[in-house]
C-alpha cells in the first residue's frame, strides 16, 4: 500500500523543511473537495504538523471524509524516525 504524507502546516512552516516527498495542504484549507483531488482514499496517509494538534484535527477531518487508514504521526522528526524507511 502506498504511503502519503500529509504536513499540514503552514505554507510557510512547510517551506522550512519537511519530510521527503510530502504533499502539503494547510489545515485551513483541508476540505473534502481538496483531500479528494489529491490523496485518494486507498492509500496509508500519515498526517503531521508542528506538534501534533492540526495533523489530529485533520486524521479526524479526513476519517469522517471517509479515509480508512490515516494516523497521525504528531510532527515531521517523528514521521521520519518512526515511518520513513
Amino acid at each position: 500500500m502506498k504511503t502519503v504524507y500529509l504536513d499540514v502546516r503552514t505554507k510557510e512552516e512547510f517551506e522550512e523543511g519537511t519530510v521527503p516527498g510530502a504533499i502539503n495542504i494547510d489545515m485551513c484549507d483541508l476540505t473534502e473537495e481538496v483531500v479528494g483531488a489529491l490523496i485518494p482514499k486507498d492509500v496509508h496517509v500519515i498526517a503531521f504538523c508542528a506538534s501534533g494538534g492540526r495533523s489530529a484535527q485533520a486524521v479526524s477531518m479526513m476519517q469522517k471524509y471517509g479515509y480508512t487508514n490515516v494516523v497521525n504521526g504528531i510532527n515531521k522528526e517523528k514521521v521520519l524516525e518512526v515511518y520513513v524507511t
